[in-house]
């Protein structure tokens, strides 16, 4: 059949090799690392020496872009010394000090698995803050660090912070044994069902303790609230519960929120209810810097110095500081 053509088109029959796609897909998907925060996102197909290559080739690659700022910077002669202009940054000193924390991921249908300029923002901000939590807090200081993340996903950011504690907690413990350890009490909050499966087994694989819930029926809009009660009918999400009394308050230090614009104005005074007051802090994210001004301003009504303080090829994350 021509398709009407003036004169048959040409074409060339090649053969395709008997392969398991699957494994062919799997082994094109590299562990994804994010550059400042030092996370690994693995998935169980990746082999340990994969993983260990790729954190090779990260380092190689921020180590000869370092020299290249140096070299730009400028050079001066001093005899026979030779000194590079580069400023001296006290803070990207101390990071390039961390040590890399894995995560692996089934990321199935759940959005989250570190690909997206959003996911890596928030990243980014998680381990920053978490750490500085962990440094505030002295050893004798039994206090909980509280995170919730909203719109959890596969769970990624969730179980980021708590992985950050948990490597904590085991670096520490090898260096200065101690019955000491700090803790984190990590909570995801999905309006997805599915996505709340996935996330309660991701975190299992990684080993940390994140329970995620659906929202509270009261804080959800109509669309919303349908789609929640329909999750609750089938027979399968049965054992999946709303965001308890108990958690459901202005107790948490650190709230991250990877959504969109509008859902995130819309729920601003929910997230704001569930940040503790004064000085909980909140990391915004699946905004693009064309929406951010109506992210900001939301927000400012509960938050002090709500600003972007990131951006990633035209996303950008969005903090705040609760009034």
């Amino acid at each position: 059949y021509t398709f009407h053509c003036p004169s048959n088109p040409r074409f060339k029959v090649d053969d395709v090799p008997d392969l398991d796609w699957i494994q062919h897909v799997q082994e094109s998907w590299n562990p994804i690392l994010t550059r400042e925060s030092k996370f690994v996102l693995r998935f169980p197909w990746h082999e340990d020496q994969l993983v260990m290559k790729s954190c090779q080739e990260m380092e190689m690659e921020k180590m000869q872009e370092a020299m290249k700022k140096q070299f730009s910077s400028g050079v001066k002669r001093e005899g026979a010394v030779v000194h590079f202009e580069g400023d001296d940054d006290e803070a990207g000193s101390l990071k390039s000090h961390r040590e890399y924390v894995q995560i692996q991921l089934e990321g199935g249908i759940a959005f989250g698995t570190g690909e997206h300029p959003t996911t890596r923002l928030c990243l980014d901000w998680v381990r920053d803050k978490v750490e500085l939590q962990l440094e505030n807090t002295d050893d004798d200081d039994d206090g909980t660090i509280r995170f919730v993340d909203y719109g959890a996903g596969s769970g990624v950011l969730g179980i980021a912070a708590a992985a950050v504690v948990r490597d904590h907690n085991q670096i520490k413990g090898r260096k200065q044994p101690s019955d000491t350890k700090k803790s984190i009490t990590t909570v995801g909050v999905e309006i997805d069902a599915d996505a709340i499966h996935i996330a309660d087994d991701n975190a299992k694989k990684n080993n940390v303790e994140m329970k995620n819930y659906l929202p509270d029926i009261e804080s959800l809009d109509g669309e919303a609230l349908s789609v929640v009660l329909r999750a609750m009918q089938r027979k399968r999400n049965q054992g999946i519960q709303t965001l308890p009394e108990e958690l459901n308050g202005p107790m948490y230090d650190l709230c991250a929120a990877n959504i969109l614009a509008a859902p995130l104005v819309n729920l601003s005074p929910v997230i704001a209810s569930l940040v503790k007051s004064p000085g909980g802090e909140i990391g915004l994210s699946g905004v693009l810097s064309t929406q951010s001004a109506s992210v900001v301003e939301a927000y400012s009504e509960f938050f002090d110095d709500v600003k972007v303080a990131g951006e990633d090829g035209g996303w950008v994350l969005i903090t705040g500081k609760r009034k």
